[in-house]
């Protein structure tokens, strides 16, 4: 899937972000990205004049090696626009590092999910015994904050 969403850049205040395009794409490359994002600007102008073209500032995508190829490629057609890779991409493959070497660590969060997520005997029984504390939060290896904060909340009921 590709989406492009679009907002107004602006120094004093955080831009509201629009979706203006969702795209099922059957093959991920660097041309297909290209095509993407072109077609969600004639949405945006249909006639795509030189004027809109110096509107476009910037374009923030994923770290994969196709978004990076079609971001260098664009920046070529749009001279004013600054392209940048996600930040959260980062922080994913930095999350992703701490997990490979932490393989202990990973055993545990595993097994503490599959008890929580397999019969709903286990969570009644926690509520019961502890009903200060929450769940312990479901590790999601897509999204990189879980895994972290599944270990950092085991972590605390060590002490």
């Amino acid at each position: 899937m590709a989406n492009v969403i679009v907002g107004k850049l602006s120094p004093r205040e955080p831009g509201k972000g629009h979706l203006i395009l969702c795209r099922e794409l059957d093959v991920t490359n660097h041309g297909t990205i290209m095509r993407t994002v072109q077609a969600a600007l004639r949405l945006l102008w249909p006639t795509f004049s030189d004027e809109e073209v110096n509107k476009v500032l910037a374009l923030v995508t994923d770290a994969a090696p196709s978004t990076i190829k079609a971001g260098k490629s664009l920046k070529l057609l749009y001279s004013k626009m600054l392209y940048v890779t996600c930040l959260a991409d980062a922080m994913h493959r930095v999350a992703e590092e701490l997990r490979e070497k932490s393989s202990s660590v990973n055993s545990v969060i595993s097994s503490v999910k599959e008890i929580f997520i397999k019969a709903p005997s286990p969570v009644h029984a926690f509520k019961t015994m502890h009903p200060e504390l929450p769940l312990p939060p479901e590790p999601i290896l897509t999204r990189w904050g879980t895994w972290i904060l599944a270990a950092l909340y085991l972590g605390q009921l060590k002490r």
